[in-house]
């Protein structure tokens, strides 16, 4: 008969926990994680008029974990939660709450820098925040604050290196160096049958009364046309591949079609087909794989508001 490693007690023979000490732990990190992904979505809000500088923010992120701390405590208490559970916990709230912050709307800097703060102040290291969707969604919503509300980019959207030429006035925002270009392909075929009833007339020989009704089937798939790197400035979108480079004015898109992965369009021309930008991204062993949702949420905000009159009239030479 072993012990349980959870609680210490005996336990049947050939097991070495207790089923409810397996199920306390795992309710209670989600109780964790949602008191924090609150904390930082709902008390998380600096007000106007503060320093701008890493003291105050360290300050006010701890003052409102030092807020939540005693409860956490309890529910780690209560429940027998483990450390590295309790951490992974408190990672995952506050993935959760950045997330869900970003997503909102456009991310001040300020309230920016107060959610690391409070990462880093409950022990958190920028190694493993940097792989979580929550710090993805709000580097993304402060760009998009960037563009949408302050009007200049460039000190958040720092685009060091990209291969394109770019005109004198716009500045990058953001680049993919890996995307996949697509056109959309409408196949056409005909099918249909005699309507009505049929009367046998000899063996093997019947006569249809009613017409021919047909209709034309269209099927539509996307076709992979190149594969390489793509660039949104101020003015343009660029994409420079194996044997395809262009540039796109804002102004020259009718329209521009959402995907969970990227974005897709349709140019100002008479036969204009549907065109996709597919960006890929690396798992966790480096495989390309396609981007999660909020890429595609955050190039159709920011294509969709860069296309508009008065973000051309803000952008303007």
């Amino acid at each position: 008969m072993g012990f349980c490693r959870y609680c210490g007690k005996k336990v049947g023979w050939f097991n070495d926990v207790h089923e409810a000490c397996v199920i306390s732990p795992q309710k209670g990190c989600e109780q964790v994680a949602s008191l924090v992904a609150s904390c930082i979505s709902e008390k998380l809000v600096p007000a106007d008029g503060h320093p701008d500088n890493d003291d105050w923010y360290s300050s006010f992120s701890g003052q409102v974990f030092s807020e939540v701390k005693p409860t956490l405590d309890q529910i780690t208490t209560d429940h027998r939660i483990p450390t590295e559970g309790f951490h992974n916990a408190l990672l995952q709230g506050w993935s959760t709450g950045a997330e869900r912050v970003g997503l909102a709307g456009p991310l001040t800097p300020d309230r920016q820098s107060a959610i690391m703060a409070f990462a880093r102040g409950m022990g958190l290291v920028d190694q493993e925040i940097c792989k979580t969707d929550g710090f993805r969604a709000a580097t993304l919503s402060v760009i998009l604050w960037s563009v949408m509300v302050h009007g200049d980019p460039t000190p958040i959207a720092y685009v060091p290196q990209h291969p394109f030429n770019l005109k004198a006035g716009e500045a990058p925002i953001i680049f993919f160096g890996s995307v996949v270009y697509s056109q959309e392909t409408v196949n056409r075929s005909y099918g249909g049958g005699y309507g009505g009833m049929s009367v046998r007339l000899a063996r093997g020989m019947y006569y249809h009364f009613g017409g021919f009704k047909g209709r034309r089937i269209e099927t539509a798939t996307l076709k992979e046309i190149d594969y390489g790197g793509m660039l949104l400035t101020t003015q343009n979108i660029y994409f420079g591949g194996e044997h395809r480079t262009f540039r796109i004015p804002y102004e020259r898109v009718i329209s521009f079609r959402p995907h969970t992965d990227g974005i897709g369009f349709f140019r100002d021309t008479a036969s204009a087909k549907a065109e996709v930008f597919t960006v890929l991204l690396p798992d966790c062993q480096g495989k390309p794989v396609n981007a999660p949702p909020m890429i595609g949420w955050f190039l159709f905000n920011i294509a969709h508001f860069l296309s508009q009159p008065e973000a051309r009239a803000l952008y303007a030479k």
